[in-house]
């Protein structure tokens, strides 16, 4: 069947043309669009026609839901940043991921999500996208598009999203010849949503003053924290991506966990069996054996099994079976602490409580280097930090999909500027696919 672009796609289409002719060294385009404009539809086709006329393409994504998404709306795998350009090198010894040498030629590689790509985001010395940029540029006549959407939330830290800013990738990579458009016009299947009406109201404001929603009634549906349960009883319930409850801070989204496993699910113990989860530091330790050898931060897990809960060095943890996206079974030890701490993962003076206190074992070893290095092995030292994965923050949600969406109102922090309220609303709003739910929006939000 064929497609029906928009003026604002059939011009992108032209200049991915013009892109893909272009014989420069070191090309990039950077593919900007809201929520609604096609973007996808974009990329789908782009993905078809490279397909069609057998050249080669590598699409990528900043997590494993992301690349779980575009997976399915391009037909053809698609595989995380992390896994694509990097390898596990000693990485139980500190040294953690090291860039990989990219072996490809004649290959376009596809970021989706591109705004959640960040520099220092990884966790070790050097930048996910600036390793993004080294990775394709060293592979022989390899190009880059980036995609994504420039109406959400920067990466954590940063006040915008580097991977979409063309100022920014010029000045780390010099010797780059850039592409960029911008798709703004919304399609006629989207124009109809109430989600997307209201997304595109908010970030075409220029004053960031309410109302904010000026449609509800149909998937936009204005509700209390009191009939909560009354909307979630009424949705089918199926698989990790059915609903999630967005927040603006972790301690509100402890309390809306606690809410939701008592009172829908009926969970009384600390973690049951069919629990979600989110992992919310990466892990090298418990994924040894995957290719990639990491669980990644913002990955979903679902509790298979629960087999003990121990207590040792000061801290308490919980050992269990969980299953990933993928239906791969992992047996792993848990922080419990992490889980409604109220803060985004194990503060770093408990991680050194914690080695100090294992250290306590390997006194025999009487070689500093050597000491380290058994620590660094050990289960405890290595648990998984997750959370409970109804209810989490805006930034933990991006680059997923969910059926249903419900936005808590909470409180507006002081510290937050209008115009980062309106991202984080264009965000929450923007990762549903059937309904959206605001809860306890105060009447001036409203039209």
């Amino acid at each position: 069947m064929s497609v029906k672009f928009t003026a604002s796609q059939t011009e992108a289409l032209a200049l991915l043309e013009e892109f893909k002719r272009d014989v420069h060294e070191n090309k990039c385009f950077v593919l900007k669009g809201y929520a609604g404009t096609g973007k996808t539809t974009l990329v789908s086709h782009l993905v078809q026609r490279f397909r069609a006329e057998k050249k080669k393409i590598k699409l990528m994504a900043p997590t494993g839901r992301a690349a779980k998404v575009m997976s399915s709306y391009a037909k053809i795998p698609a595989t995380t940043v992390h896994k694509q350009i990097y390898f596990l090198s000693d990485a139980l010894e500190g040294k953690g991921l090291t860039r990989a040498k990219n072996m490809y030629h004649d290959t376009l590689f596809v970021v989706d999500e591109a705004s959640m790509v960040g520099v220092d985001a990884i966790g070790r010395e050097g930048d996910l996208l600036n390793d993004l940029l080294d990775y394709v540029f060293c592979g022989q006549d390899c190009s880059l598009l980036l995609v994504g959407d420039p109406g959400q939330l920067p990466p954590v830290g940063q006040t915008n999203s580097p991977a979409l800013s063309p100022d920014y990738l010029s000045s780390y990579y010099q010797s780059l010849k850039l592409y960029s458009y911008t798709l703004s016009e919304v399609v006629r299947q989207a124009s109809g949503s109430q989600i997307i009406q209201n997304a595109t109201n908010i970030r075409l404001s220029t004053t960031y003053e309410a109302p904010y929603f000026t449609q509800v009634g149909m998937d936009v549906v204005r509700t209390s924290g009191m009939e909560l349960m009354e909307h979630l009883q009424s949705i089918p319930f199926h698989e990790m991506n059915s609903f999630v409850l967005l927040t603006l801070s972790n301690k509100r989204a402890d309390l809306w966990n606690q809410e939701i496993r008592n009172r829908l699910f009926g969970y009384e113990e600390f973690m049951e069996r069919g629990e979600l989860l989110m992992v919310v530091k990466n892990n090298y330790f418990w994924a040894a054996s995957r290719e990639m050898g990491l669980i990644a931060n913002g990955e979903m897990l679902k509790v298979k099994k629960v087999i003990r809960e121990e207590e040792c060095y000061g801290f308490a943890f919980i050992h269990v079976v969980v299953e990933n996206l993928d239906g791969e079974e992992l047996t792993v030890v848990c922080f419990k602490e992490t889980v409604n701490s109220g803060v985004p993962n194990l503060p770093r003076e408990r991680q050194k409580t914690l080695f100090f206190e294992i250290e306590k074992d390997f006194t025999h070893e009487k070689n500093k280097r050597k000491r380290y290095q058994l620590i660094m092995k050990t289960p405890h030292f290595n648990a998984l930090q997750i959370k409970y994965a109804y209810a989490i923050t805006a930034h933990k949600s991006q680059g997923g999909q969910w059926e249903y969406v419900f936005i808590d109102y909470g409180f507006l922090p002081e510290s937050m500027e209008k115009k980062g309220y309106l991202q984080w609303l264009y965000t929450c709003l923007t990762r549903a696919t059937k309904k959206v739910f605001l809860l306890n929006f105060p009447d001036d939000f409203f039209a």
